[in-house]
């Protein structure tokens, strides 16, 4: 017999059935406990079958849902960046695990996960693009779980995904608004980097992560290749890799960047020869303190806040300068896969999607230009048609 049924209490049924081990070749039986009525145990015996002939079967273990997730970040340390790793550890640990984290692993379903998001989570004040964040995460880690042959079916495949709304993000949309900014961060120590990064589109960690060694000045070409972050396991500021390789693309830099850059140069120069001996600067960090330590890009930010949020530019962020940049490139008809490029995303359709709500006035932009190339044509397209119309008069 290949699989039995026995009564383990009221409403409660043992499913019994005989797999092989992988190791032996003997076989030996497999307990899996089914709450409802007898058909119930029925259909899930005829499952385990199922799988068992098709060689899908997974064996069920006792590691809860929780086990596993904890264990899935502890080997994801070594592949993904601080900043990741944390918000993927800030997901679990606060949003998935108190709430569904005593599952077993082998027993999620579907409904655990539907309800997770569209239930428990739907009720916090969670935004949409928080859960979504969270759920990408869970989706992932079961993902892993798949390839690593613990559960075969990943629970959240199926389940519908949490629809961000749409956030408007504050930008710079004119040079007005670019002295409103050079005004309100002043002669502090964000002017500099803020410019740098509104120039270029760096992100606030690989402006804070750039080195000298990655800039030549004469040729005006700057490499990225390290950002500055937190690390969650040393509680350190450390310099880390660039999230992809098109973030290591070589980048033009502008005059006036290169400009901002001697500045810079020189004021640090100055700072060095003030603080003498103190001076602490070993990766040769562009951005430092008057001493040359590191500014924690958390800092940073906040600062930044606090500097804008009582002027005209209130709700700008220093990730908003990035996307001010492709917005007044694009503003001013430049081509969209050049904005790719200086971005350094890694495919044109990331730029485009971002954007996609700029296409509208570059469109009228685009019809207007049309209309301008072929305007002088039209008159004599318009007395071509006079004519025949006229010959056709006389004819008839």
């Amino acid at each position: 017999m290949r699989g039995h049924i026995r009564p383990r209490g009221k409403n409660s049924w043992a499913v019994i059935v005989r797999i092989q081990d992988p190791l032996t070749g003997k076989t030996k039986p497999k307990w899996h406990t089914v709450r409802g009525s007898y058909k119930d145990a029925e259909k899930e015996l005829t499952r385990i079958l199922r799988e068992i002939d098709t060689n899908i079967y997974v064996e069920p273990k006792k590691t809860t849902l929780s086990e596993y997730l904890r264990k899935w970040l502890k080997r994801q340390e070594r592949n993904l960046a601080p900043n990741t790793l944390r918000g993927y550890r800030t997901n679990l640990e606060k949003h998935v695990i108190p709430y569904i984290g005593e599952v077993p692993l082998s027993k999620l379903k579907p409904a655990h996960v539907d309800d997770l998001f569209h239930e428990t989570l739907a009720g916090t004040d969670l935004s949409n693009k928080t859960l979504l964040y969270v759920f990408r995460t869970l989706h992932k880690a079961l993902e892993d779980a798949v390839k690593r042959e613990e559960i075969f079916r990943n629970p959240a495949a199926n389940v519908e995904r949490p629809k961000p709304e749409d956030v408007e993000i504050r930008v710079l949309e004119n040079p007005e608004e670019i002295g409103i900014l050079v005004q309100a961060l002043g002669d502090s120590i964000l002017l500099l980097p803020g410019m740098v990064m509104l120039s270029t589109g760096l992100r606030r960690g690989e402006a804070l992560g750039l080195r000298w060694r990655d800039v030549d000045l004469d040729k005006r070409i700057m490499r990225v290749s390290k950002q500055l972050q937190l690390v969650p396991q040393t509680r350190k500021l450390e310099l880390t890799q660039v999230k992809t390789k098109s973030s290591k693309r070589p980048l033009q830099i502008s005059k006036l960047t290169a400009q901002l850059l001697k500045i810079r140069e020189m004021e640090q120069n100055e700072e060095r020869r003030l603080v003498g001996s103190g001076w602490s600067n070993k990766d040769g960090l562009v951005f430092t303190w008057p001493d040359g330590s590191r500014i924690n890009p958390s800092w940073f930010t906040k600062e930044f806040h606090g500097k804008v949020c009582n002027t005209l530019l209130k709700g700008l962020t220093p990730h908003g300068l990035r996307h001010s940049l492709a917005t007044l490139l694009l503003a001013n008809n430049q081509n969209m896969k050049l904005v790719q490029e200086q971005l350094r995303h890694s495919n044109i359709s990331i730029t485009s999607d971002t954007y996609s709500h700029l296409l509208p006035a570059m469109q009228e932009q685009l019809a207007n230009c049309i209309d301008s190339c072929m305007e002088r044509f039209m008159e004599t397209i318009l007395d071509m048609k006079k004519s025949v119309a006229l010959a056709k008069s006389v004819s008839n």
